[in-house]
């Protein structure tokens, strides 16, 4: 036999051993998740423009379950103005609903909230229950999966429902919070930076957007110029501070909160009432009843009684 047919015959005689097929397989299995591992996208993904307009956006972060147990608050849900620094204001301020704080320091006058005030030591347990409540919070928001946005300049955008990240915020004109049909739809902003909304600066409700659904976080500060209208609730784990004449929604601060004249705890939401007609009776269409809402000051609603026709409560 030649020596090259002894090789050959070597190399297709080979039988591996059992050890060696185990290991041979151990080796496959790690290079196998370790390139699924490299392949996998992240818990973040680049903002999907609409083919139509650039300057809509949607996000595929939309799970209206998850994204409502990272913002309920807890037993802190009620306040409309919470705070662990000092609130100071210039005697013209409104706040619909609560006020909490846990730095003694709270400048508001009772008649000045539509609510109740709880001016709270940092040592009690209320404090201490408010603090664990806002921090689990903010943490559990900083924790969603989300659809990075790619600019901060949010001048003429329109968002879809969903959770997005961004690295900054700016706005100085209109953006649009669109729900396309759907009143629960809920709209998430996680904003590592500074939130800057300008003079004038609005945020438009569209389709049935609840401006109650929609947060924004900052990491660092939130500054609301004057005459804003800021439909959102405003979080910072730094200063948050509001300028004349603007409106804003729940307004929650690790740091210190700045109000000058404003509207605070304004935010739109949702009152579904359902009416049923007993057997047997007749002649309610077209019929109005009032229903009146007293947890807003009735200076501030046109006109203060809410009216729903009959035929659309029947019609749910």
């Amino acid at each position: 036999m030649t020596k090259e047919n002894s090789i050959v015959r070597g190399v297709f005689s080979y039988r591996p051993t059992a050890k060696t097929l185990y290991l041979t397989t151990i080796a496959a299995v790690v290079v196998a998740v370790a390139c699924a591992l490299f392949f996998m996208p992240s818990g973040n993904t680049a903002v999907q423009a609409s083919s139509n307009d650039d300057n809509s956006y949607t996000s595929e972060f939309n799970d209206v379950g998850m994204m409502g147990r990272a913002v309920n608050f807890g037993e802190s849900a009620r306040y409309s103005l919470w705070s662990k620094g000092q609130i100071t204001d210039d005697g013209n301020s409104v706040v619909n609903g609560d006020v909490g704080s846990t730095s003694g320091k709270l400048s508001l006058r009772a008649d000045q909230v539509r609510g109740t005030i709880d001016n709270l030591s940092g040592n009690s347990k209320s404090a201490s229950k408010g603090l664990k409540n806002v921090d689990m919070t903010l943490d559990a928001f900083a924790q969603l999966p989300c659809t990075t946005v790619d600019t901060v300049d949010l001048d003429g955008k329109s968002f879809g429902p969903g959770t997005y990240c961004l690295a900054s915020a700016r706005l100085a004109g209109q953006m649009t919070l669109d729900a396309q049909g759907n009143p629960g739809a809920m709209f998430l902003f996680h904003v590592l930076g500074p939130v800057s909304v300008k003079d004038g600066g609005s945020i438009q409700l569209a389709n049935g957007a609840a401006g109650a659904n929609a947060f924004f976080f900052s990491e660092t500060s939130i500054e609301i110029g004057s005459s804003a209208n800021f439909a959102a609730a405003a979080l910072s784990r730094g200063n948050i501070t509001i300028g004349s004449g603007s409106t804003a929604g729940k307004v929650i601060s690790d740091g210190d909160v700045y109000s000058q004249s404003s509207t605070l705890g304004n935010a739109t939401g949702v009152i579904e009432i359902c009416k049923f007609q007993l057997a047997g009776t007749t002649g309610l269409e077209g019929l109005y009843f009032d229903f009146f809402v007293p947890v807003l000051r009735t200076q501030d609603l046109e006109p203060a009684l809410f009216v729903f026709p009959w035929a659309a409560a029947l019609a749910r």
